[in-house]
C-alpha cells in the first residue's frame, strides 16, 4: 500500500509540473547549447549556441525543423550568451559570457533581421568594459562581471550581470551601454539582489521583454515583473511573480512568443537531458 501511495504521489508530482511547463519540440541536433532565444515569427524562433559553438544564428520551427542558418563575416563565438531584437528589427548577439571574469573583449554584434538566413553577413560591433573591474580575474568576493542577459531599452543596451561571488551574495548589476558602434565604458546604473541561496537559484541566465514589463530566467525559476524601469527600484514584493520550474536544467534562453506565452529552451546534457523548446502554461507563485 505504501508503494502504491508513493507511485500516486510521484505521478501527481510529475503531472503538476506537466501542467506548468510543456515541451513543444526537440531542438534540431545542431542546436545543443541554446543560450538565447527570440520569437522571430508566429511559428519560428532564432537561437544560438553557447561558447565553442559556431558563430551562427539558427532559425527553427515549432516542430523542431531547422529553417535557416545565418553566418557572419569575420566574427567568432567566444562565449555567445544572448540574442534579442528591437522594435526596428535589429538583431543583437551578446558575446558577453565571462565565467572566470577574465575577459576584456566583451562585444555585442548588431545586424538587421532582413539578413536572417544569409551568409557572410556584416555586423556592427559594440564593445564595452566594466570600469569597476581592475583585476582579471578579481577576488572571489568580486566575481560579478559575468553576464548572460541583456535587453534594449530606448536607445541603450541594459546588461544584467551574473553573480559568481564566493560567498554568494546574489547581486545582479544593471549596466547601460550606448547602442552605437565603438568601444564604451559600461555605466553601472542599478542593482538587485534576487536571492542569496546560490548562483544556481539566483543568477540571471536570460531576460526578455514580457507584456508591459520583463521576465527574468534563472536555472530553477523565472520571474515576471509587470513593471520595469532600469533606473528605478523594480525588485519589490508587490512587483515580482515567481514561477518555479521543474527540476534542475541548464536554462539560459527565454522569450515572449507572438501568442504572449513564455518560451524557454534548455541545453542538452547526457545526464540532465534537455535540448528542447518549452512553453509556460502554469500559474503564478507569490
Amino acid at each position: 500500500m505504501k508503494i502504491n501511495l508513493l507511485i500516486v504521489f510521484i505521478l501527481f508530482f510529475f503531472n503538476a509540473f506537466s501542467q506548468s511547463l510543456k515541451k513543444v519540440t526537440r531542438l534540431p541536433k545542431i542546436i545543443s547549447e541554446s543560450s538565447g532565444l527570440i520569437a522571430y515569427t508566429d511559428s519560428t524562433f532564432l537561437t544560438l549556441n553557447d561558447s565553442g559553438g559556431e558563430p551562427v544564428v539558427y532559425e527553427f520551427s515549432m516542430t523542431g525543423r531547422l529553417i535557416s542558418e545565418t553566418t557572419f563575416l569575420a566574427i567568432s563565438n567566444y562565449d555567445w550568451e544572448e540574442i534579442t531584437m528591437d522594435s526596428l528589427g535589429f538583431v543583437y548577439i551578446g558575446d558577453i559570457g565571462n565565467n572566470l571574469n577574465v575577459r576584456n573583449n566583451l562585444t555585442i554584434y548588431k545586424f538587421h533581421k532582413q539578413f536572417i538566413g544569409q551568409k557572410d553577413v556584416q555586423v556592427e560591433t559594440i564593445d564595452f568594459y566594466y570600469p569597476e573591474q581592475y583585476s582579471f580575474p578579481p577576488d572571489d568576493t568580486e566575481m560579478v562581471y559575468d553576464a548572460e542577459a541583456f535587453l534594449i531599452w530606448n536607445d541603450e543596451i541594459i546588461v544584467f550581470t551574473k553573480c559568481r561571488t564566493k560567498p554568494f551574495y546574489g547581486q545582479t548589476r544593471l549596466y547601460k551601454i550606448p547602442n552605437i558602434p565603438g568601444r564604451h565604458e559600461a555605466i553601472w546604473i542599478n542593482s538587485v539582489v534576487m536571492g542569496t541561496r546560490s548562483w544556481l537559484n539566483h543568477a540571471v541566465t536570460g531576460i526578455t521583454r514580457y507584456k508591459q514589463g520583463i521576465a527574468i530566467l534563472t536555472y530553477s525559476d523565472w520571474y515576471e515583473l509587470p513593471q520595469f524601469d532600469p533606473y528605478n527600484k523594480f525588485w519589490t514584493p508587490s512587483n515580482v511573480i515567481k514561477h518555479k520550474l521543474p527540476f534542475f536544467k541548464q536554462r539560459e534562453a527565454i522569450t515572449q512568443g507572438f501568442d504572449e506565452l513564455i518560451y524557454i529552451t534548455d541545453e542538452r546534457h547526457v545526464i540532465l537531458g534537455g535540448g528542447n523548446l518549452y512553453k509556460w502554461i502554469g500559474k503564478e507563485i507569490k
